[in-house]
């Protein structure tokens, strides 16, 4: 075969083919839509992750921090005393288990910036939005009547009836005499931690 018929196979080849040179643009056009596609997939599964794992973790803080105020709150009315006047006991076990009330005062903080997030980010129903709402109005009933008893001399004599009759109510609060708040509060963060449930399990998978 001569040089001449070689170059003229090669021309031959090369028509033949040369669709091929016309489908490499289009080729890496779609090749770079596929990896486009790809990467907003991989970017939108990415950003699905990261908001189920920051719902979780914002579940988490509220639910432990409610038990951590519903804990605090039994153990200030806790107590072991000979005192029968329950104005004087009242006022002994308001100043020495106030650390518990601080340790909730920190709890209810921490939820309530942990709630106004999971609100943001319209992941808070309405049912956990009314619970929370219960649990931290009581407690704050409670950290109320810690204040008062603490602050306050009831035996004064310069206390008129009525603040006197406002200060035993406060008082059967601090002597877990009225139970009603610390009720409440262990009722709460049981509705709590069974609302946010599926966002914790949700969260972890």
């Amino acid at each position: 075969m001569n040089n001449t018929e070689v170059m003229t196979a090669c021309e031959n080849v090369c028509r033949d083919f040369s669709w091929l040179a016309d489908g490499l643009p289009i080729a890496a056009n779609l090749a770079t839509v596929l990896a486009f596609l790809l990467a907003c997939f991989a970017l939108n599964n990415w950003r699905k992750q990261a908001r189920h794992a920051k719902l979780s973790e914002l579940a988490v803080i509220i639910i432990t921090r409610a038990r951590t105020i519903r804990q605090n709150t039994e153990f200030a009315s806790s107590y072991s005393s000979d005192i029968d006047n329950d104005l004087l006991l009242g006022k002994q076990i308001a100043e020495l288990n106030y650390g518990f009330i601080r340790r909730g005062v920190a709890a209810k903080s921490e939820s309530e910036e942990a709630a106004y997030v999971l609100e943001l980010m319209d992941a808070l129903d309405h049912s956990s939005e009314q619970a929370f709402k219960t649990l931290i109005e009581s407690f704050l009933k409670i950290q109320a009547a810690f204040d008062l008893i603490s602050s306050v001399d009831p035996l004064d004599p310069r206390l008129s009836d009525q603040s006197k009759t406002f200060i035993e109510q406060n008082i059967k609060i601090v002597l877990h005499k009225d139970t009603s708040a610390c009720e409440t509060i262990a009722q709460t963060t049981q509705k709590l931690e069974e609302t946010l449930a599926p966002l914790v399990t949700f969260g972890a998978n």
